[in-house]
């Protein structure tokens, strides 16, 4: 299998004043094309960090990141923020949707950032995959907590990213909106063949994924 991201040797510190707490160590990890991963460990622990890492949005003490054979870290500001639009999407626990945006304006807009002409016509496909047509026009105060999180994942989506990181993505949740939630990001990412990174405590999250790692003192036990 290709691998999408590898990752060897990462380091990471909190550092608070003269007070460094390192949370990650010495850490590695290949994650293949279309692979489904789940990362458990305590609160704590460095599981967002690790994600947040990942994602380019922190940068690792020393160590390398690679996604989609390119070295993150080698990337200026610019430059990562369009490779992370490009190939990575975010999925958080709480929705962070914009309130006075409708579903469609809200999941049309990583494409509008892009001055992509089609941003309207995509956004409706993709809300149609996750069973919110109806709801298009939809403000966020006006959607079930279930719903929002729909359209969250659908914003993540649209960009057709190669890597969905997504931290506790159902823990706002209910058990019932929780395991649809779940059954919705699976199906997309078996028919999308976009690799899926889940940070959960949930451990029925945990065993729907292909493979579970467990974050304990900086590193994979």
């Amino acid at each position: 299998m290709n691998n999408l991201i590898s990752c060897h040797g990462i380091n990471y510190q909190y550092r608070d004043g003269k007070h460094h707490t390192q949370v990650i160590k010495d850490l590695n990890l290949d994650v293949a094309a279309g692979e489904s991963i789940a990362i458990l460990g305590q609160s704590g622990c460095g599981k967002s960090t690790l994600l947040n890492l990942l994602g380019g949005i922190d940068r690792p003490d020393s160590g390398q990141i690679k996604i989609n054979n390119t070295d993150i870290n080698t990337l200026d500001e610019q430059e990562k923020s369009e490779f992370r639009s490009k190939n990575l999407s975010f999925i958080y626990q709480f929705h962070h949707l914009l309130k006075d945006f409708s579903a469609l304006k809200n999941i049309m807009m990583p494409l509008l950032i892009q001055s992509d002409p089609d941003a309207k016509q995509k956004a409706m496909k993709i809300l149609n995959k996750v069973g919110l047509e109806s709801r298009a026009n939809h403000l966020p105060s006006e959607l079930s907590g279930g719903e929002r999180q729909r359209v969250a994942i659908a914003r993540a989506l649209i960009t057709q990213p190669k890597c969905l990181l997504a931290d506790e993505p159902t823990g706002n949740l209910d058990g019932k909106n929780a395991q649809e939630i779940l059954d919705l990001m699976m199906t997309l990412n078996q028919t999308h063949n976009n690799s899926l990174i889940v940070v959960t405590h949930d451990e029925k999250i945990a065993a729907r994924m292909r493979r579970v790692l467990v974050l304990e003192n900086g590193q994979f036990s």
